[in-house]
């Protein structure tokens, strides 16, 4: 059963096992697990339920619908980042690219030595199966990854280096190239294609529209999550949820400030606090012939040369409306360039990096305040990356780079490149755009003063659990859609 907040009034009463709040990668594996178990599970989500009949439309039309803020969530800092999250049914998976990678071992393997993690390699390997086997995850053929994506293949070959095409949630993918808009025939796997069906069927009732508010312990142990549902922003009514188990799943930007709201979190200090993004730059490149690079799968390209250093390098699109302020040109020069826009190549750097970040709750806003600086040698680590990216498009044939520098703004050739290595970037100096914020509610044991618990339960509030970004400790380097599912998977696995 779906119900629409906007269509609710006064105060409206549900009784469950498991209330989940957010229907995002971890909110909506664990709802549709435990429904599929047969618990009784009401789901909450803030943002509306779309499908492919909202779809068509322009990028920027659809940041607007499925994006939380239209996409004007920012890290504030040196320099400011923006971080898109989604705000739907299905959350940030409905706007993503769709790549599924599996955490490196050598990371689980820190995250149990260093912060007492209890899920085991065969544990996690076994959740990962499922959760690929639901998500239907398969490497993309050459046929549809785009004219983009095979010359930085070329390019990345003609120089040695090892790359590949990123599997992905999608199956019979038809490459529209607008992944990140809302998957107009719902060939990409996002939770509310994939994971939502089958938990509907199961007897899940979903509740969207409605923004939880607070946690409020109950009688016999029981927790009641209080909610407003809305149209717009119009306040429609009061909903109030008696449960025995909440599973929070708010992502690392809004989990902290709920059960800051509702007195929960505080056996710790750190609440919102050791925020981490993967920090990302983007390279444009001019070719003698038509590329379209908004065609095919957006994220297919990668190569790992670089990935012992913490940088992924990953092919990029942007369709024009969003391309066009993409550029850091101006005047002549900057119509010259976007008139030849069909003819240019896109890439992406994304940086395991070493900075953190804080969530702010503020008492007044509803939207928190997010803050992050880049490590000490981070700037240097992307302008290497960049550095690489340059080469690999100059190989593929390329006539200009534009890596997005204001005082290099254009690279021709490898002297040029070599130029551009030898300058001295500052952070303010980039134009970066981050993604998959991590940690602000990490789980750790007792020694490592974890807010959630090895179990994924909050140390202060036994049948509260927390399943989703905010529980890693430190940045996975990878993607990390595929790695919250499996986490929830695991933790639906483990109740009585």
């Amino acid at each position: 059963m779906i119900l629409d907040g906007g269509t609710l009034s006064g105060t409206r009463r549900l009784a469950t096992e498991v209330c989940v709040i957010g229907s995002g990668a971890g909110g909506m594996a664990a709802a549709s697990l435990l429904a599929q178990q047969g618990r009784s599970v009401v789901l909450l989500e803030e943002g509306n339920h779309f499908t492919p009949r909202d779809y068509p439309g322009y990028p920027l039309e659809m940041m607007r619908k499925l994006y939380r803020g239209g996409s004007l969530t920012v890290a504030l800092g040196r320099p400011m980042i923006p971080l898109p999250l989604g705000k739907c049914v299905g959350g940030t998976t409905v706007i993503n690219s769709g790549t599924c990678l599996r955490m490196r071992p050598e990371t689980l393997a820190g995250y149990r030595e260093r912060y007492g993690w209890r899920v085991t390699p065969a544990e996690m390997d076994e959740c990962y199966g499922e959760v690929e086997r639901v998500l239907g995850v398969q490497v993309p053929d050459a046929a549809r990854v785009g004219e983009n994506a095979r010359l930085l293949r070329q390019g990345a070959e003609k120089l040695g280096i090892a790359g590949g095409y990123l599997p992905r949630n999608a199956m019979s993918c038809e490459a529209h190239g607008g992944c990140c808009f809302g998957c107009p025939t719902q060939a990409k796997q996002s939770v509310d294609v994939s994971f939502l069906p089958p938990a509907l069927r199961a007897g899940l009732t979903l509740v969207t529209g409605c923004r939880a508010v607070a946690i409020r312990k109950g009688w016999r142990s029981r927790y009641h999550v209080l909610g407003l549902t809305s149209a717009g922003q119009k306040t429609t009514g009061h909903l109030r949820v008696a449960a025995d188990r909440v599973v929070v799943a708010c992502g690392s930007v809004h989990t902290p400030g709920l059960l800051s709201r509702s007195g929960l979190g505080r056996v710790f200090p750190g609440l919102g606090g050791r925020l981490t993004i993967h920090p990302a730059v983007k390279l444009f490149a001019l070719f003698p012939r038509v590329v379209r690079s908004w065609e095919g799968v957006p994220q297919s390209f990668y190569t790992h040369a670089l990935v012992s250093e913490g940088i992924s390098i990953e092919s990029i699109t942007l369709p024009p409306d969003i391309g066009i302020s993409a550029l850091s040109f101006v005047g002549r020069r900057y119509r010259e360039v976007m008139d030849r826009y069909a003819f240019m190549g896109c890439c992406g750097l994304m940086l395991q990096e070493r900075g953190f970040g804080q969530v702010h709750s503020l008492p007044l806003y509803r939207e928190p305040l997010v803050t992050y600086g880049l490590g000490r040698g981070d700037a240097a680590r992307i302008q290497k990356g960049m550095a690489l990216i340059a080469r690999i498009f100059l190989a593929a044939g390329a006539l200009e780079v534009y890596p997005g520098i204001p005082y290099l703004p254009v690279l021709r050739n490898e002297s040029e490149v070599e130029r551009f290595e030898g300058l001295r970037i500052r952070d303010q100096d980039l134009e970066m755009y981050g993604f998959h914020p991590l940690g602000t509610c990490r789980m750790a044991g007792p020694r490592r003063k974890g807010l959630v618990d090895e179990e994924m339960q909050l140390r202060d509030a036994p049948g509260v659990y927390v399943a989703d970004a905010s529980i890693f400790p430190k940045p996975l380097g990878v993607n990390p859609q595929l790695s919250i599912m499996a986490m929830a998977a695991w933790m639906a696995k483990r109740w009585p």
